[in-house]
C-alpha cells in the first residue's frame, strides 16, 4: 500500500466549500459570456474596453472544471463510492431535465413520447459535454481509488507526470494529435487531486504564498489575453482555451492550495451552497433553449454591451448563481430528502 491508517470519513469543510461556490458563480460568468451573444459584439471591437472586461470576465469555464473535478477528486479519494451516492447524482440530473425540458416544450403540438424519453437519457455527448462526462467519470472512481491506494509515492508522481506530459504538454505545444477527451482528463484531475489528498501536501507552502502565485498565473492569462486582442484574435483563450491548457491547469491547482490552506471557521450556510452548486449548473445550463431563454430573452445580455456592461453581468451571473441555488435547495428539502429516507425505510438503497 502506498500509505495506511486512511480516513473513513470525509468531513466537508466550509473553506472548500466556499471554493465550490465561488468556482460554479465563475463558470456561470463564462456562460454569460459564451451563451448570450456577446461573442458576436466583442468580435467587432476587440480591444474596446468592455470586449477586454467581457473576455477576462468569461474566461473561467474550463479552469472551472478542472476546479470541480478536483474538489471531487480530494473528497472522493478517501471515500466510498454507495448506489446512494450514484443514484443521488442521476436523479438530480435526470429532475431538471424531466422538468426543464417539459417547461419548454408544454405547447409543443409536435412533442412525443419518442422526445419526452430521449430527453431523459442521462447521458448523450461523453466527448466533452460537463454533466454527460461527470456522471460516467463517477463510475469509474472506485477503479481509481483501487489505483490510488496501491500505488507507492513514487509511482503515484510518475503517473501524474506522464498524464500531464501527454495530455498537457504534447496537445499544448502541438506535438502530435492529442484528442481531449473529458471523461478521461476527468481522471488525470482526479488522480493529482488525489495525490494532494492522501499525502497532504496542504501544508507545502502558505495559504499567503498560494494566494500570491495564483494571483501571478491569472494576471499572466489576462495578460495573454489582452495581447491576442490586440493582435487581432477572435477567440484569446490560447493559454486558458481548454481543461487541459496548461495554464487553465495551473490555475485551478494552485488556487484549490490556496482554499485548502484557508482557515475559516465551520459555516453551516457555506456548506449548504456548497450542496447546491452541481444543481445550479444543472439549471443554468441545461440545454439551448434555456441558455437562449435565460443570457437572451430574460436577461438581455447583448443590449446592455454598450449600456453599462461591467455593472449588468456581474448582477446577472450574482442573480442567476443566487436562483438557481434557490432552487436546488427547496428541490434538495422537498425532493430529495424525503426520497432518500423512503429508500431508507425500505432498504433500497
Amino acid at each position: 500500500m502506498g500509505h495506511d491508517n486512511q480516513e473513513k470519513k470525509v468531513v466537508r469543510n466550509s473553506n472548500i466549500e466556499l471554493y465550490r461556490c465561488i468556482v460554479m458563480m465563475l463558470i456561470v460568468a463564462h456562460h454569460y459570456m459564451i451563451h448570450s451573444g456577446l461573442l458576436i459584439e466583442t468580435a467587432n471591437c476587440l480591444t474596446s474596453s468592455e470586449s477586454i472586461y467581457l473576455y477576462m470576465f468569461g474566461m473561467w469555464g474550463k479552469i472551472g472544471i478542472n476546479c470541480f473535478v478536483l474538489i471531487t477528486g480530494y473528497y472522493m479519494c478517501l471515500s466510498d463510492i454507495s448506489v446512494r451516492k450514484l443514484l443521488k447524482i442521476l436523479l438530480q440530473v435526470e429532475f431538471y431535465k424531466f422538468f426543464i425540458f417539459i417547461v419548454f416544450h408544454v405547447n409543443d403540438q409536435s412533442l412525443s413520447l419518442n422526445n419526452i424519453l430521449f430527453s431523459l437519457l442521462p447521458f448523450t455527448n461523453i466527448d466533452n459535454g460537463f454533466v454527460d462526462c461527470f456522471f460516467i467519470f463517477y463510475l469509474f472512481i472506485p477503479y481509481l481509488n483501487i489505483l490510488v491506494h496501491s500505488m507507492t509515492r513514487k509511482q503515484h508522481i510518475l503517473l501524474i507526470a506522464l498524464c500531464l506530459f501527454v495530455f498537457c504538454l504534447w496537445a499544448q505545444l502541438n506535438i502530435f494529435v492529442v484528442r481531449n477527451n473529458y471523461v478521461v482528463w476527468f481522471c488525470v484531475i482526479y488522480i493529482v487531486a488525489a495525490y494532494i489528498r492522501v499525502y497532504k501536501l496542504d501544508g507545502t507552502l502558505s495559504c499567503c504564498t498560494w494566494g500570491i502565485i495564483t494571483l501571478l498565473l491569472v494576471e499572466l492569462a489576462f495578460i495573454s489575453i489582452v495581447a491576442l486582442l490586440y493582435l487581432g484574435r477572435i477567440w484569446p483563450y490560447c493559454l486558458v482555451y481548454d481543461c487541459n491548457s496548461i495554464l487553465a491547469v495551473a490555475i485551478s491547482v494552485c488556487s484549490f492550495m490556496f482554499f485548502i490552506n484557508l482557515k475559516i471557521k465551520y459555516s453551516k450556510f457555506i456548506n449548504i451552497a456548497g450542496a447546491t452548486t452541481f444543481g445550479v449548473l444543472l439549471i443554468s445550463d441545461c440545454n439551448w433553449e434555456m441558455r437562449r431563454w435565460l443570457w437572451s430573452d430574460m436577461c438581455h445580455c447583448v443590449e446592455w454591451f454598450h449600456k453599462n456592461v461591467y455593472l449588468h453581468s456581474v448582477i446577472s451571473v450574482i442573480g442567476v448563481y443566487t436562483v438557481c441555488s434557490i432552487i436546488d435547495y427547496f428541490r434538495l428539502r422537498l425532493f430529495e430528502k424525503p426520497m432518500f429516507e423512503l429508500f431508507k425505510k425500505y432498504n433500497i438503497c
